[in-house]
């Protein structure tokens, strides 16, 4: 990765004079390529980025996090636990929604509340359950009582969810509300043509400040030369997760910018532990042996991504150990371990991908598919467009193997927590538990002393090692092409924030 990344880096440098354009008007609106189309625009039932990215636009969060992982105040204007399982949040005032609702404890409360009702069957309910109760003490202090002591409430939990207006989501009734949205964030929501556009206008009564931009329009466009083709002609603003041949022919063209960062976001194989052949430890073992990541990292990728220590979470997350050791490339070891489970000849797999979520995710399949084949086991690959593959995984219908990218909120054990604990919706939860695995998750969910915490979670990353739910792969490097105009810097979390730093 260092190389790669280097290498763009020193060639933007020397390319940056003749890459910038003349002077030119100020522009008013911007242009965002997204992978692939947002699949709703209810923030409660965000389950991918592209939602989310676009949730920052119309909705605003009790708390901000800064690109370096900081949490501050947002719509809250403090915080502090007033005992072990009592947070108070005292709120901004003055604050409106676009419809002219306030934003109140009342709000804060009608958001909580309806995650945390089962009967809604809302995805992200998992992330916050240990929530009991939400208070609203008076218009402007709410209270968040949990049922023990929660070490990541203010940081993972509170942090997810953006308010609602309460009056609205009433009137509207849900399904009206994921189609026309209203928040209190910088723009206001004013349509959304499926797998067309999304578009909003900037907020002239923004708590924060007028954004600058006056219309964002966010695209999905999946394939990969289309983004850059548009983005060459200006049609389109700024590019994500540009491929690493690219990077550099763009950053030598006039008027056009790129930038890399390190991000949140960790690739593996989610296996199916509860179907055989992946019953079997000795085979999940096998084909994270099988597997070249640092060929794949070094030929696939350009250095533009760093091979996991066998762990989902990235070196930044608090939990990450940084002396764990990867699995790995050993075909013989591979082959002696499916000989040992009884599948001297191989066997057959299905395999689920996304084409075009994440950077060359259906080429790293394929490269999985024949590096596999080495050891006789037999992949169907099957490609799959974003919103048909998260489907696909909230329904409980993944395939065998499913390639996928995951982030989080910069804690191991909220992440480990995400994936692996019984009765999550995502991730290998649903079909795999481990006795000793959710005795340390729910340490880590509870212990607030963060020694305590860390040790729980190292333990709980060498279970998840030796018996293998996953495949491991490697930590993403983003790649992002703009106009040169575009006042962008990138986040590791993958959100493209023009309105803010």
């Amino acid at each position: 990765m260092r190389r790669g990344v280097m290498l763009l880096v020193l060639l933007t440098a020397a390319l940056g004079v003749t890459g910038m354009s003349t002077a030119a008007p100020a522009k008013t609106e911007a242009v965002i390529v997204l992978t692939t189309d947002a699949t709703t625009l209810d923030p409660a039932r965000v389950t991918v980025t592209n939602d989310t990215l676009v949730s920052y636009y119309f909705f605003d969060y009790l708390l901000w996090r800064t690109a370096d992982g900081k949490v501050q105040p947002y719509l809250a204007e403090s915080y502090r636990a007033i005992n072990d399982t009592t947070w108070e949040f005292k709120l901004r005032k003055n604050v409106k929604f676009h419809n002219g609702e306030p934003l109140n404890a009342e709000a804060v409360k009608f958001t909580f509340d309806r995650v945390l009702n089962p009967d809604n069957k809302i995805p992200g309910r998992g992330q916050i359950a240990t929530i009991k109760e939400v208070k609203a003490v008076d218009e402007h202090t709410v209270h968040f009582i949990t049922e023990k002591p929660d070490p990541v409430l203010a940081t993972a939990r509170v942090f997810r969810q953006p308010i609602i207006p309460p009056r609205y989501f009433k009137e509207k009734g849900e399904q009206e509300f994921a189609r026309n949205p209203v928040g209190t964030g910088p723009y206001i929501f004013r349509e959304w043509v499926k797998d067309t556009r999304i578009v909003g206008e900037a907020n002239p009564n923004y708590w924060g400040g007028v954004p600058r931009l006056r219309k964002i329009t966010f695209r999905p466009i999946p394939e990969y030369a289309t983004r850059v083709s548009l983005l060459r002609t200006g049609e389109v603003d700024i590019v994500p997760f540009v491929v690493p041949d690219q990077a550099a022919a763009l950053a030598r063209e006039r008027g056009i910018k790129v930038s890399t960062t390190p991000t949140l976001r960790t690739m593996f194989l989610i296996m199916r532990p509860d179907m055989a052949p992946l019953d079997k430890k000795a085979v999940r073992q096998a084909l994270n042996y099988a597997v070249d990541k640092e060929s794949i990292v070094k030929n696939l990728l350009g250095g533009y991504a760093v091979v996991s220590k066998a762990q989902v979470v990235a070196p930044i997350f608090f939990g990450f150990n940084p002396n764990m050791r990867p699995y790995p490339f050993d075909l013989e070891r591979a082959k002696k371990l499916l000989v040992e489970a009884g599948y001297r000849d191989g066997f057959e797999l299905s395999f689920y991908t996304p084409a075009g979520r994440y950077t060359l995710d259906k080429e790293i399949a394929e490269v999985i598919v024949a590096q596999f084949a080495k050891v006789g086991v037999r992949a169907k690959l099957t490609p799959m467009e974003w919103g048909v593959f998260a489907k696909a995984q909230l329904d409980f219908k993944f395939a065998q193997l499913n390639l996928f990218a995951f982030a989080g909120p910069y804690d191991a054990g909220e992440v480990y927590n995400s994936l692996f604990a019984r009765g999550q919706p995502w991730g290998v939860g649903p079909y795999w538990t481990h006795p000793e695995l959710e005795r340390l998750l729910e340490v880590a969910r509870t212990r607030v002393d963060p020694k305590v915490r860390t040790d729980a979670i190292h333990k709980a990353a060498a279970i998840i090692r030796e018996e293998a739910p996953v495949l491991f792969m490697h930590h993403l490097v983003n790649i992002y092409a703009a106009r040169d105009w575009v006042d962008f810097t990138p986040r590791p979390d993958d959100m493209i924030l023009l309105y803010k730093k």
